[in-house]
């Protein structure tokens, strides 16, 4: 090895080779398959609306071909986005994934309750210190990584001072539809409020918008009124 990258950099930064040197070096294939299943890889979503299952296949020994599993660089491995809101959900939850869901009540004509729906909690898939971890490497994405001049007005406006943004960033060549995808999963919270978002686009043959803008806007509009709200209470008081 000839170049030497933080992972936090490399995170940040998406320079995904370093991923593919970290799986040589400190992970076995057990440890990536355990992780697969814990973000509800190879498994059915059990929600109330259809979900494209995510695929990942990691091979059972140390290769060249545990790297490009571990990197990204490969056609066989794939994630919906729903399936990315919720992992970046559990890491914004401390570590504790949920299940989302459509249909919260349904009632009858006499306003009877029929149907109620109930959180579907899948446990932990990593521990409160591991996700404050990861939320460290996801906010780096966004102050100064790969989404940096997508969030830079957000950042640096003072009405979202106390509001906490991560997120994570790629991008594929894709067949079905064709062209060139661009993905962004993150979350956004405050003491009281939590948001996980994911966002893909398509550009087929220039770039038109960039799916951190979709998601730094996403933020934008959530919070807007929350945080309007409280300015508003505070002059009142």
């Amino acid at each position: 090895w000839t170049r030497v990258i933080t992972l936090k950099e490399a995170f940040a930064r998406s320079i995904n080779t370093g991923f593919g040197r970290l799986s040589l070096e400190n992970l076995h294939p057990v440890d990536i398959n355990e992780y697969a299943t814990r973000f509800m890889f190879n498994q059915e979503i059990p929600t109330d609306f259809p979900v494209e299952m995510g695929i990942a296949y990691v091979p059972p020994e140390k290769s060249f071909e545990l790297t490009e599993v571990a990197s990204g660089f490969n056609k066989t491995n794939r994630m919906s986005p729903v399936q990315g809101a919720m992992i970046a959900a559990a890491i914004a939850n401390h570590g504790k994934m949920m299940v989302p869901y459509l249909v919260n009540t349904l009632r009858d004509e006499k306003g009877q309750t029929l149907y109620k729906a109930e959180p579907l909690d899948n446990g932990h898939i990593m521990t409160p210190e591991s996700a404050s971890k990861v939320r460290e490497l996801m906010e780096g994405t966004v102050t100064s990584g790969t989404s940096r001049k997508s969030f830079r007005n957000l950042v640096r406006n003072k009405k979202f001072k106390a509001i906490e943004m991560g997120g994570k960033t790629g991008h594929l060549t894709a067949e079905n539809p064709r062209g060139r995808v661009d993905w962004f999963v993150g979350y956004a919270m405050d003491d009281t409020n939590r948001i996980a978002i994911a966002a893909v686009s398509i550009n087929k043959e220039k770039w038109t918008v960039k799916s951190a803008e979709l998601g730094q806007s996403m933020f934008k509009k959530y919070f807007g009124p929350i945080i309007q709200e409280r300015i508003i209470s505070s002059q009142s008081n």
